[in-house]
């Protein structure tokens, strides 16, 4: 089964990244199954029924999110879809809106895929990645699962870094996201399990992470409040892995890496 991540779409650039780059990419790949992150969709915080749509429209075949998901009120009304399109984190109470993790058909394989938060250096008080993603292993106690991916957002490495050997030889496939830098240590564990601890970015590659430079720059000369502004023109890069998986396993992990003009 070949699987295609998609780090954190950021704003507008990302999107068109998203748009342009992804066709070229599903040709390289011939992707089964494609998962992007996109809790900095709309204007960098949260999603709206447009952008959401634009991605769908893509090819991608689920979204998950993060801390920002719920930036937008629209875009938490998408949350609550019968068949949701969009994950938020599970590790959010049960009575946040939305679901944290989905079993999708694949190839005629089940495939679960997870969407948790992190909790080091995170304004939230969420439940534990860790006791979280056991306790939904559990909900599928009776059901054949063939492949299990998981996106856990989160701040700091080690945590992400702890969770994908918590997770070695369980979860198919564990992708960081958040900081939106890609990690250069894409590997397969010693029982299985590929790891990456952050896809990195798709958005505007010449900011500060997805935003202008000159605000960012002045809040640190300053430590004054300062407005981000969205960058709309210039190099936008897209981040992301494809990996091969079979019977649990990961076969092959890769880093996505790839630029596009836009004026």
């Amino acid at each position: 089964m070949k699987i295609i991540a998609i780090g954190d779409i950021v704003s507008t650039m990302g999107r068109v990244a998203v748009t342009k780059l992804l066709p070229e990419i599903k040709r390289e790949h011939a992707p089964d199954f494609i998962v992007a992150n996109i809790e900095n969709l709309a204007h960098s915080k949260g999603i709206t029924q447009k952008t959401v749509e634009e991605i769908r429209l893509t090819g991608v075949d689920l979204c998950t999110s993060g801390n920002h998901i719920w930036d937008k009120e629209e875009g938490i009304a998408i949350l609550g879809e019968p068949n949701p399109f969009v994950l938020r984190p599970a590790t959010y109470p049960h009575t946040a809106p939305g679901v944290g993790h989905k079993l999708v058909q694949v190839k005629g394989k089940n495939v679960l895929v997870i969407n948790l938060q992190g909790q080091v250096g995170m304004k939230e008080h969420v439940e534990s990645p860790f006791r979280t993603f056991d306790a939904i292993l559990k909900e599928y106690n009776n059901i054949k699962i063939d492949e299990i991916i998981v996106d856990l957002h989160a701040q700091v490495t080690s945590e992400k870094v702890a969770f994908g050997w918590y997770a070695n030889g369980r979860a198919s496939l564990v992708w960081g996201t958040h900081t939106h830098v890609p990690t250069a240590d894409a590997r397969i564990l010693d029982k299985g399990t590929g790891y990456i601890t952050d896809l990195g970015m798709t958005g505007p590659r010449d900011g500060v992470l997805g935003v202008g430079r000159d605000e960012i720059l002045a809040k640190f000369l300053t430590q004054l409040p300062q407005k981000h502004t969205m960058i709309k023109k210039g190099t936008a890069i897209l981040s992301g892995i494809y990996a091969e998986l079979e019977n649990g396993k990961c076969e092959k992990i890769e880093r996505i890496e790839k630029t596009i003009h836009i004026e």
